[in-house]
């Protein structure tokens, strides 16, 4: 999986993360340390990933409006199939939440798809593309006022 800046990330080598804060901590394959602003997750080294403060959705196909997470924090999927969000209810301006596929298949977010109410769309992002969320990999959208949709502001991405 590699983050935006290019550095590759493997899940199981993460050093640290610390419930109920923003900043997971992994060791990249050349030996550094980096964070990754992945909201109250919490994974050991050697272990099965734990998600604290993630609410679990396991529904496949096509969602649409899908309702905001209790807590506000995020979503965790873990689908037995691909599914395909059309937007989020609408939160409030700068909100941001993690999504993380926890499935075998792909979460797509699709953009500016009439199934979900005009201000609970994802917006068009910076490529103009659908954002698929591969399996182990965690996007972070955050919602505009300005737009009135979520954005995906970043994503890690299987290889």
């Amino acid at each position: 999986m590699r983050i935006n800046d290019g550095v590759e990330l493997v899940l199981d080598t993460v050093v640290a993360g610390a419930s109920g804060t923003d900043v997971l901590l992994v060791l990249t394959s050349s030996g550094q340390i980096r964070k990754l602003g992945v909201a109250s997750t919490v994974i050991s080294a050697g272990g099965a990933p734990t998600v604290e403060g993630l609410t679990v959705i396991s529904t496949t196909g096509t969602q649409n409006d899908v309702p905001l997470p209790a807590g506000g924090i995020g979503y965790r999927y873990t689908g037995a199939s691909p599914a395909t969000w059309t937007g989020l209810v609408a939160g409030t301006a700068g909100q941001k939440l993690t999504i993380w596929n926890l499935s075998a298949d792909v979460l797509k977010l699709k953009q500016e798809d009439v199934g979900s109410v005009a201000a609970n769309r994802f917006g068009s992002t910076f490529d103009n593309f659908d954002a698929d969320v591969k399996k182990g990999a965690v996007a972070t959208v955050q919602y505009s006022s300005v737009t009135s949709r979520w954005v995906v502001i970043s994503s890690t991405r299987m290889q």
